[in-house]
């Protein structure tokens, strides 16, 4: 469980979550496609709930593109979270949900 909000500025930083989770498995091409399909919550469950490989939920899914991982700081920066607190909100989160 993601906080809802930054725990120093109080920005919100829930709704980047399941973007930045997914562009670091598979880069923004992957994030798009599971956009367009509808499949985002579908994989993010598969992935960290399940904690199954993120290949093999791609195959179960339909998708077998050529995906490359995208950097933490690049993902971050797109997304305009530019202050440290919030930026350690989403590198820093483990989850503990199950």
């Amino acid at each position: 469980m993601i906080p809802i909000r930054c725990l120093s500025c109080g920005k919100p930083v829930s709704a980047y979550f399941d973007q930045y989770q997914i562009r670091k498995i598979g880069g923004k091409q992957l994030f798009e496609e599971l956009e367009d399909r509808d499949l985002t919550h579908k994989f993010i469950d598969q992935v960290t709930i399940n904690h199954e490989d993120a290949n093999k939920v791609l195959s179960d899914l339909g998708l077998r593109g050529n995906y490359s991982k995208e950097d933490s700081k690049d993902i971050l920066d797109d997304l305009g979270l530019t202050r440290y607190c919030c930026r350690r909100m989403l590198i820093s989160h483990v989850e503990t949900w199950e």
